[in-house]
């Protein structure tokens, strides 16, 4: 493994820097390399390691703000759930747009075969006069 440290001329940081971030970061993990060598030499086995702020403030905030999220989500739902089912339940037409055009393909095929059938209704009343006129013809005196 090669352990030499690559500095790169055209991050925009010049090498001189990159040299002295680079001790700094060196210098952070020595000292931390050094406490933990020092616990583990006390015989300390749970290494405990404290944040430098200690409050609670943050994830408080953050999850009373998701669980306001949440209740605000299912009220939301309820309400407009709610809504949809009186308008059904009341008559009112709720429908997408696929619906809509399915419903109204329904209603036309209905009326072209109620039309249909209304026609065939309609001729029935005169083919049975026809018949009638042509039976009294062929046999008058009944």
């Amino acid at each position: 493994m090669n352990n030499e440290i690559v500095l790169d001329e055209k991050s925009g940081i010049s090498i001189e820097e990159q040299k002295e971030i680079m001790s700094q970061i060196n210098g952070i993990t020595e000292k931390n390399r050094q406490k933990l060598a020092q616990n583990a030499a006390q015989g300390e086995e749970n290494i405990k390691i404290d944040a430098k702020k200690k409050s609670a403030f943050f994830p408080l905030v953050v999850n009373i703000s998701a669980g306001l999220i949440l209740i605000i989500g299912f009220v939301l739902l309820f309400i407009f759930n709610r809504q949809t089912d009186t308008k059904v339940r009341t008559g009112f037409i709720v429908y997408n747009h696929t619906e809509r055009a399915l419903i109204d393909e329904i209603r036309k095929s209905t009326a072209e075969q109620i039309a249909a059938k209304e026609w065939k209704f309609s001729r029935f009343p005169r083919a049975w006069k026809k018949l009638i006129k042509s039976f009294y013809r062929f046999f008058p005196a009944m």
